[in-house]
C-alpha cells in the first residue's frame, strides 16, 4: 500500500467529489486551475457572444420559431466545450497528475505539456462531442451514455502513451465498462452543482418587455463566464480523479509505476525540456573525472613551488645550508 494518501481507493461518489475539492482548494491550488481555465473560458466566451451577436436578428417571438437559433447556440457551445475546452482540461489534467506525484506544478507548463497532443485532444474532443450531440437528438439517453463512455478521453490522451484517436476513445470506453452508474453519480454531483449556480444567475436577469428571460441572450452568455471558470477546473479535476480511481481499482495502479507512465507519456511525443523544467533534471556525468575546486587550487600551488628536476640537487643543498 501506498503511504501517498491520493493513490488510496475512494469509497464511492461522495468521497470522490470530496477528493476533487480538496484537490482543488489547495493552497495555491486555486489560481493555478483559475489561470488555466481562463485560457478556455475568455475565448470560448468571445467566440459566443460573437456568435449570439451576428444571429440577434434573425430572433422572433416564441419558442419554435426561434428553434434554429437556441440550436445553433447550443451546439456551439459544446463544440467548444469539446475543442477549447479539451486543451483546457488537458493542462488541467497535468497539473491534477503532478499533484498526485506531488511535483510542483506551473500553469503555463501544464499547458505546453498539453499542447504536445493537442493534434490528438482537438479530434478526439471533435469527434466524441459530434458523437454525444448526435446522441442528444435520439431522446437525450443515448447522448448521455456516450458522455459517461468518453469522459476520460482526455485524461488517456495525456497520461498514456495513446497516439490514436480511436484507441484513446476505445481505451475510455474499457476504463469505464462496470462503473458506469459510479462515474454517472460523480457527474450527476458536479452537474447538480453547476446547473444550481448557473439557475440563480438566470434568475437574477430581469425580464425585457413582459417577455420571458432570454436563456441565449448576449447578458446571460456574459454572465455565465463566472460559473464556467469556476466549474471548468472542477471538471477537469473529476475526471482526472475517476481515471486514477479507476486505474488503480481496476488495474492495480502504483505511485512509482504512474510516475515513469507520465515521464514517458512526454518523452513518447517528443517533449523538449522546458526553461522551467532545468532545476529538476538530472545531468549524467562522471563526477569523478571533474576536479572540485581545493583541487584546482592544490595543484596550482604545487606547479608554482614545483622545481624542475635538473635542479633537484641544488635545492636540496640550499634547504641543507638553512637548516
Amino acid at each position: 500500500m501506498s503511504t501517498n494518501p491520493l493513490f488510496h481507493p475512494l469509497d464511492g461518489p461522495i468521497s470522490t467529489l470530496q477528493r476533487v475539492g480538496t484537490i482543488y482548494w489547495q493552497s495555491g491550488t486555486v489560481r493555478l486551475f483559475f489561470k488555466i481555465a481562463l485560457f478556455f473560458v475568455i475565448p470560448a466566451t468571445a467566440i459566443l457572444l460573437a456568435l449570439v451577436y451576428a444571429l440577434r436578428h434573425f430572433t422572433r417571438e416564441g419558442f419554435w420559431q426561434n428553434l434554429s437559433y437556441y440550436v445553433t447556440v447550443l451546439g456551439s457551445q459544446s463544440l467548444l466545450q469539446q475543442s477549447l475546452g479539451t486543451i483546457a482540461e488537458a493542462a488541467i489534467t497535468v497539473a491534477v497528475a503532478d499533484l498526485y506525484l506531488q511535483r510542483h506544478a506551473r500553469w503555463f507548463v501544464c499547458l505546453q505539456k498539453a499542447s504536445a497532443k493537442i493534434v490528438t485532444l482537438l479530434l478526439a474532443g471533435i469527434v466524441a462531442g459530434c458523437a454525444i450531440l448526435f446522441g442528444y437528438l435520439f431522446l437525450y439517453i443515448p447522448g448521455l451514455i456516450l458522455k459517461i463512455n468518453f469522459m476520460l478521453v482526455t485524461p488517456v490522451i495525456v497520461l498514456e502513451d495513446e497516439l490514436s484517436v480511436l484507441s484513446s476513445l476505445g481505451r475510455s470506453w474499457e476504463l469505464v465498462r462496470g462503473y458506469k452508474c459510479y462515474v454517472f453519480q460523480c457527474l450527476l454531483g458536479l452537474d447538480i452543482a453547476y446547473w444550481l449556480v448557473t439557475w440563480i444567475l438566470y434568475s437574477c436577469l430581469p425580464r425585457s418587455d413582459g417577455e420571458n428571460k432570454p436563456f441565449f441572450s448576449f447578458t446571460f452568455q456574459l454572465l455565465s463566464a463566472i460559473p464556467k471558470s469556476a466549474f471548468v477546473p472542477a471538471f477537469g479535476i473529476l475526471k482526472t480523479v475517476l481515471y486514477m480511481h479507476l486505474m488503480i481499482a481496476k488495474e492495480g495502479l502504483t505511485e512509482d509505476r504512474f510516475a515513469t507512465q507520465v515521464d514517458q507519456g512526454m518523452i513518447s511525443e517528443g517533449h523538449v525540456p522546458l526553461i522551467t523544467d532545468q532545476d529538476e533534471l538530472e545531468v549524467p556525468c562522471d563526477n569523478e573525472n571533474i576536479p572540485t575546486q581545493e583541487e584546482d587550487r592544490t595543484e596550482q600551488e604545487n606547479d608554482t613551488t614545483s622545481v624542475p628536476p635538473s635542479d633537484h640537487s641544488k635545492y636540496d643543498s640550499r634547504v641543507n645550508g638553512m637548516e
